[in-house]
């Protein structure tokens, strides 16, 4: 089976892969605004995303 995206996954394909719940609390999922959304660089030069 290949790879089916490149890149980081969105909040849409994220919720749509979960039933649009929090695997862990059950909490609705929605989509976060860019205030909360921080890209930064990783030792290796590997991105990391965190949403808050």
């Amino acid at each position: 089976m290949g790879q089916d995206f490149y890149g980081i996954r969105t909040p849409s394909e994220i919720s749509s892969i979960y039933g649009g719940k929090c695997p862990k609390c059950g909490r609705k999922l929605g989509v976060p605004g860019m205030e909360e959304i921080k890209a930064r660089l990783r030792r290796g030069g590997r991105a990391g995303v965190l949403v808050r």
